[in-house]
C-alpha cells in the first residue's frame, strides 16, 4: 500500500510536486514516528519534508530536536537557530534552543532563550522551570527561586517545580521552607 503523503493524488497536476496536504501528512507521520521514539525514520521524513519545503519550521525544529536526542548538539543548533531566525515568535523553538545551549554548557545564553519563550508566553510554567533549572545551573539560587516560584503560582500542580524549590531551599537550609515546597 502506498503512503497517503506519497501516493499518485497528492500530486498537483500544473506543477508535478507535492500538494501541501501531502508534505502536512508526511509531517504528521514524522511526528508520529519520533513520539513513538523512531527517531531515525522520523529523522528521514524531517528531511524528505525539508526537501520539498526548505522553509517549513516545524520539520526544521524537530529534526533539530531529534539531532539533540542523538548527540548533535552543534547540527541541532544550526536547526533551531534556523527555525527561530524564520519564526522568531515561537516560544517552543525558543526554549528548544535554551535546551541546545543547555547541552553546549552555555547556561547565561539558554537563561535568555527562556526569558524569551517566557516572554512571548508568560504562562507557560514548564519554560520557568526550565529557566529555574539553568539558573540553578549557574548558581544563581535566588533567581532559581523566583523562578520556580512563578512556575508553582502558573500551575501549582507542577511537580518538578515545587521539588526543586525544595532542593534549593535545602541547599540554602532553609528546612520549613524545604518541607512546604516538598
Amino acid at each position: 500500500m502506498t503512503h497517503p503523503a506519497l501516493s499518485a493524488d497528492a500530486l498537483v497536476p500544473d506543477t508535478g510536486t507535492l500538494s501541501q496536504a501531502a508534505i502536512d501528512a508526511t509531517l504528521k507521520l514524522a511526528v508520529a514516528q519520533h513520539q513513538r521514539g523512531h527517531l531515525a525514520l522520523a529523522e528521514a521524513l524531517y528531511d524528505q519534508v525539508l526537501t520539498l519545503d526548505p522553509i517549513n519550521t516545524d520539520a526544521m525544529h524537530l529534526k533539530g530536536v531529534v539531532a539533540l536526542a542523538q548527540g548533535s548538539s552543534l547540527e541541532a543548533m544550526t536547526l533551531i537557530e534556523r527555525a527561530c531566525a524564520l519564526l522568531p515568535r515561537s516560544a517552543l523553538f525558543h526554549r528548544s534552543r535554551a535546551e541546545v545551549l543547555t547541552a553546549l554548557g552555555h547556561s547565561a545564553d539558554a537563561c535568555d532563550a527562556l526569558k524569551t519563550a517566557i516572554g512571548l508566553k508568560p504562562d507557560w510554567a514548564e519554560a520557568y522551570v526550565a529557566l529555574g533549572n539553568a539558573h540553578a545551573a549557574e548558581g544563581r539560587s535566588d533567581d532559581a527561586k523566583a523562578a520556580l516560584s512563578k512556575a508553582t503560582t502558573i500551575d501549582p500542580t507542577l511537580a518538578e517545580a515545587w521539588s526543586n524549590l525544595g532542593v534549593l531551599h535545602l541547599a540554602d537550609k532553609k528546612i520549613d521552607d524545604a518541607i512546604a515546597a516538598f
